[in-house]
């Protein structure tokens, strides 16, 4: 767990407290329930992000999954489409989180893609995509999951609420 940015950790901690008190407030953001749930995986190689994120995500009425390397996303999702990809961008592998995402749009075009990265090297991973006319949207780490909510309901054109 060393390896996570100074202050990311902090972000993600008292997440169940967050929520509530997010929801509880009712800060007018989400609205009335919404019947159908949006499926998202959320890929990152740190388990305490994606499985925090992942929880995050339920309680806000989201059907999330967590994968911790690309290539398990990519078996993960030929089995469970989805309708959101909520993915780190640098992993220690052979595919990064760019790389996934190309494939994701041609393989579910209608999938959302959210990237996220604390790693200088993601600039060059983007412009190679922009280059094969792929465009993400891109969060910079640390992100508190309230940014993440609100980018998720803005790309999946939820017009109220999201649950």
């Amino acid at each position: 767990m060393n390896s996570l940015p100074d202050g990311y950790l902090g972000t993600f901690r008292g997440i169940a407290v967050f929520a509530r008190s997010y929801k509880v407030r009712g800060r007018g953001v989400w609205g009335p329930v919404r019947m159908t749930k949006q499926r998202v995986l959320v890929l990152d190689d740190e388990a305490l992000i994606a499985d925090s994120l992942v929880q995050i995500l339920e309680m806000f009425g989201f059907d999330a999954a967590a994968c911790y390397d690309p290539a398990d996303a990519v078996a993960w999702l030929s089995a469970n489409p989805c309708d959101i990809l909520v993915s780190d961008v640098v992993f220690n592998g052979q595919m990064s989180g760019v790389d996934l995402a190309i494939q994701m749009c041609k393989t579910m075009p209608r999938c959302k893609v959210l990237l996220m990265s604390g790693n200088n090297s993601t600039g060059e991973l983007l412009a190679a995509a922009q280059e094969q006319g792929h465009t993400f949207d891109i969060l910079a780490k640390p992100v508190h999951p309230s940014v993440i909510l609100e980018r998720l309901r803005a790309i999946s054109n939820v017009h109220g609420p999201v649950a």
